[in-house]
């Protein structure tokens, strides 16, 4: 029987490389794996039952057929006899079938992550060239990696087989963001594998006859100018390791901050793109730009030659490891159903011609029969890890305790052009003082007296011979503030690389300077950014300019939430800060001068009353929020102009003759990604319409002949006066203040466009309804104001769909106030009144 691609055999079929196995034969004898103290070979298995394969070719050691789900390790954890085992069966995979060079497996598999276009990898002359399968920047890179991941592992496995073993050993995984006591950083079976002197006379990485021939027929002699093997061996030192250490540490790449940001993602497309970036991209990079120009990992940061190094397998399989992870804790059937509805308007590449969620290349086509034994590995297929043929032995945790509000100070690089970076690079961010002569003056360098008094000293400039800088040199220059990177192809793959030229062009990196800033004595209204690159390639450092990226900008914070705000504060900086914000919230013309004195204690005292706070003159963590999400109101709040006045005119003529039809875009659902939540939210937003009928309603027979309101739902989009969605609102840097930035937003239509108004709720939020919370409310690690009620944040939006405006006359709990108050769930007595007012002179 034959399965057309995309299609899915039954999950009895088992399968080889990138083929689904079946369920454990309860009857098979299966030898078991070494004894932790034992230096033993493992003890030959009986041979796992076979099953028929309607095929013309004989199958060979890589199409062997395996049972049952293998426990995925800690490669930290794994005894000296498993490291060996694992060693055996990875050089086995590196051996050319029937002495034909580049026919080995290993080959195989590194081929698909790069493939055989760059010119520097000594492979572009090879027979038979390969496509790069790139999916980074997609939504599917881990999906697509976590079977990319499979097919070696499964592979790894009929090599443990084909050597006498049972093919019960799972691909180990490399947590990095950890260095367990008394080990190494980089794992002992990674030193292993990167130590084998197999070829090249005791220099190589590879067998002689791994690469392939070339198309004349030639072997590639893959050398380098110095004479050694391009793909060499390296012996990993302590002096190496330490330097690893601190490069995956919290002022290199800061690893584990990554992980621990990714980890508290609610929505699938963000945090796979997260992943992707770091700390994905930033292992990769920190790898590759080791060993001041020794080289030995460089491949591990290059994209087309990654995958041939023994630490990509790892450093992927916990990428894998952190995906689940995440899964376990955000659902998996939640993120799997979110996943396909954003397939919908995603593109195609060569890792996944017919979309996202369908089959994945090049996942069965090396070996007949896989065709026989099944379809494509789909995206749909990668949500459930022991159907696929693995578990892992732990997951990673958020760990860090609660996460509040306040946020730190980034160098941002946002949407850098990949075609412009020709290959990774490592970037050095450094803060200076614009006191100290710099330009920029920072983001509040116009005034004078914000911070430490200036300084008589030189700007900050990049040293004279920075070409032969290496990594250790560029950390020691002044100011230095941390590592990021950029994982990219080099231009000429890029231009070739339909996901990177349709998918994704640009991408972003960031590093987190608060830490810096501090230890300078740096305030951030006077920060300024300076960045050098270092390519992964050339082992080269070098100018933004030249390494063809922007300058960072700097994302900081509005106000510090670390920092109280009362009579004699003196951090002049915070006081300026929320002074400005006071004035934008309530259009007063408080002198910005730094110091609290009456006025800005009073203006305090306002703003907590506007906010139902209590009124105590202290400007501290729940007031600071209260503003800002009361400046984002105002902000997104539709400007009075002539085509809002005529769209708002139209609608009220029309509720004065037929209920004003409303619908809910489904397709634009937020991250919980259930059709169960859009249906909640959709009875939710017919209390918000049904508060401002009643809020119009009649209270008695003498009231009567006042006009009211009715709305109903509608399916057809055509058919509505408003439309209401799910959609992303927030810039970068309406993002710097965190959640809650610009909650929604109301818009009229252009002309001659239905429906006439569109009311969007920002996606990136953690929406609440009255009895569905957020699923991470229960994790504990969120503050409460991270979570946002959609009852009385569209009960404000209808208002202003139907002409009321934003106003604080009616006090902390009227409907149309821009404060936020998750307990406003009905419609003011002001605003019902002035509603009516509006129907009677529509």
């Amino acid at each position: 029987l034959r399965f057309r691609s995309g299609t899915r055999a039954p999950d009895r079929v088992m399968g080889s490389c990138g083929s689904k196995p079946e369920p454990p034969d309860p009857d098979s004898k299966v030898a078991p794996v070494p004894d932790a103290d034992s230096n033993a070979a493992p003890a030959p298995a009986s041979p796992p039952k076979s099953r028929t394969f309607p095929t013309k070719h004989a199958k060979k050691w890589y199409e062997r057929e395996l049972s049952g789900a293998v426990v995925r390790k800690s490669a930290h954890d794994l005894t000296s006899a498993e490291e060996d085992r694992i060693v055996k069966a990875w050089l086995r995979m590196m051996e050319s079938e029937d002495g034909v060079p580049g026919s080995s497996q290993y080959f195989r598999l590194a081929l698909i992550h790069g493939g055989s276009e760059g010119e520097w990898t000594y492979l572009s002359k090879m027979v038979d060239p390969k496509p790069s399968f790139c999916v980074h920047g997609g939504e599917c890179f881990p999906n697509w990696h976590r079977v990319y991941m499979l097919d070696f592992e499964q592979t790894l496995r009929c090599a443990d087989i084909d050597l006498g073993g049972d093919g019960n050993i799972g691909l180990p995984y490399w947590d990095w963001s950890i260095k367990p006591e008394g080990k190494t950083m980089l794992p002992m079976l990674a030193q292993k594998l990167m130590a084998q002197t197999i070829g090249s006379q005791g220099q190589g990485l590879f067998p002689d006859d791994f690469l392939p021939l070339t198309r004349g027929g030639h072997p590639i002699k893959a050398i380098e100018p110095d004479g050694t093997p391009f793909y060499k061996t390296m012996v990993w030192t302590h002096e190496l390791d330490r330097e690893l250490e601190w490069n995956l540490g919290h002022r290199g790449y800061d690893i584990a901050g990554s992980q621990r940001k990714y980890l508290l993602q609610h929505q699938h497309r963000g945090s796979s793109l997260a992943l992707d970036a770091a700390p994905h991209g930033s292992a990769h990079v920190a790898l590759g730009s080791l060993g001041r120009r020794k080289p030995g990992t460089e491949m591990v940061g290059s994209v087309p030659t990654a995958a041939f190094h023994v630490t990509f397998w790892l450093h992927h399989c916990n990428v894998d490891r952190v995906y689940e992870s995440f899964l376990a804790v955000r659902g998996h059937a939640s993120m799997q159903k979110e996943f396909r509805r954003n397939a919908r308007r995603a593109g195609t590449a060569a890792g996944f011609p017919k979309g996202q969620t369908h089959g994945y290349e090049p996942f069965y086509s090396h070996a007949h029969s896989r065709e026989v034994m099944r379809g494509k590995w789909t995206g749909d297929d990668t949500f459930n890890t022991e159907a696929m043929g693995f578990t892992y032995a732990s997951l990673a945790q958020v760990g860090g305790g609660r996460r509040r509000r306040d946020l730190p100070v980034l160098a941002q690089f946002n949407d850098v052009p990949k075609v412009n970076v020709d290959g990774s690079k490592a970037l050095y961010v450094y803060v200076s003082d614009a006191g100290d002569g710099d330009d920029g003056g920072g983001l509040l360098g116009f005034l004078p007296f914000v911070g430490s008094p200036k300084k008589e000293q030189p700007s900050w400039q990049p040293p004279p011979d920075l070409e032969s800088a290496t990594p250790a040199d560029l950390k020691a220059l002044p100011g230095f503030a941390g590592i990021t990177s950029l994982f990219v192809l080099p231009t000429e793959g890029t231009v070739r690389c339909d996901n990177c030229v349709l998918n994704s062009p640009t991408c972003s990196a960031e590093v987190d300077v608060t830490e810096a800033l501090k230890e300078a004595g740096i305030p951030r209204a006077r920060a300024v950014l300076h960045a050098l690159a270092f390519d992964i390639a050339t082992q080269t450092a070098m100018t933004l300019e030249q390494a063809g990226v922007p300058p960072p900008e700097l994302s900081s914070p509005t106000l510090s939430f670390e920092v109280d705000v009362s009579e004699g504060s003196e951090d002049k900086e915070e006081v300026v800060a929320l002074q400005m914000l006071l004035n934008a919230v309530f259009t007063t013309s408080l002198k910005v001068d730094g110091v609290v004195g009456k006025a800005t204690a009073d203006a305090i005292k306002a703003a907590q009353a506007a906010a139902a706070l209590p009124e105590d003159g202290v400007a501290g963590p729940k007031t600071k929020a209260a503003l800002l999400l009361a400046r984002a109101a105002l902000s997104a709040a539709p400007q009075a102009d002539e085509r809002y006045k005529e769209v708002v005119r139209r609608l009220l003529v029309a509720a004065k003759a037929q209920p004003v039809r409303w619908t809910l875009r489904r397709d634009d659902e937020p991250g919980e990604g259930l059709d169960e939540w859009m249906d909640a939210a959709q009875a939710e937003l017919e209390r918000a319409f049904g508060a401002w009928s009643k809020a119009c309603r009649p209270s008695s027979l003498a009231l009567e002949s006042l006009p009211t309101i009715s709305f109903e739902y509608t399916a057809e989009e055509a058919d509505a006066h408003i439309l209401l969605s799910f959609a992303k609102l927030a810039t970068a840097h309406e993002a710097r203040d965190g959640p809650g930035g610009k909650l929604a937003q109301t818009t009229a239509a252009s002309e001659g466009s239905s429906p006439l108004v569109h009311i969007a709720f920002d996606e990136a939020e953690r929406w609440e309804l009255a009895n569905l919370p957020h699923p991470q409310r229960a994790d504990g690690t969120l503050d409460d104001d991270f979570f946002f009620q959609l009852l009385p944040v569209a009960i404000r939006e209808i208002g202003l769909a139907l002409g009321l405006g934003l106003s604080l006359a009616g006090g902390a709990l009227d409907t149309m106030s821009p404060f936020y108050a998750a307990g406003n769930t009905a419609v003011s007595a002001r605003a019902g009144e002035e509603l009516q007012q509006k129907l009677r002179e529509a």
